[in-house]
């Protein structure tokens, strides 16, 4: 996937229509695991996905649920197959109005990063500025126990990125 290019995933409401580029999703789309359509909340997908010239930006938005947390992941899962090079990432919550996630759905999560193997240091950013936000990214950071991810909670996108810039620590 070539830095910059946007991967149109899923259509929110607050953003325009985007384009894409079909790869991976066209694979996606193949094998019948692309999620378009009406989530079981009953609206359009809850994020988006947008690869930046060093990481996977992912941008919650709206009411999201158990299911459509497991649709990201099986995304991030097809990404990293497909890359030589595992990406960075940076979920921002911050537009996530209506966060219907479980303590059992956000350890299913943890529990899938522990089999496929990892091509690289990973560095995940959490954008979590509610204290809603930061109980789910601390949940998630508490649980995740990965020794080839770094996870991190920030209060701000830009605090978020710029840790995304610097090295990780081997």
């Amino acid at each position: 996937m070539a830095p910059g290019a946007l991967v149109r995933v899923v259509e929110v409401h607050s953003l325009p229509n985007l384009c894409y580029n079909p790869h991976p999703i066209a694979a996606l789309r193949g094998i019948g695991a692309a999620p378009f359509g009406q989530t079981e909340s009953g609206n359009h997908m809850p994020y988006t996905m947008t690869t930046e010239p060093t990481f996977l930006r992912i941008v919650f938005s709206g009411a999201v649920t158990d299911r459509e947390l497991q649709l990201v992941a099986d995304y991030l899962l097809a990404i990293e197959q497909q890359s030589a090079i595992t990406p960075h990432r940076l979920s921002d919550l911050s537009a996530m109005t209506e966060p219907y996630l479980t303590y059992p759905a956000i350890r299913a999560l943890v529990e899938r990063r522990k089999d496929p193997p990892i091509a690289n240091l990973i560095k995940s950013a959490l954008v979590a500025p509610r204290p809603i936000h930061r109980g789910l990214a601390r949940m998630f950071q508490t649980l995740h126990k990965h020794p080839q991810i770094v996870v991190e909670i920030f209060a701000t996108v830009e605090a978020a990125e710029a840790w995304l810039q610097t090295p990780p620590a081997s």
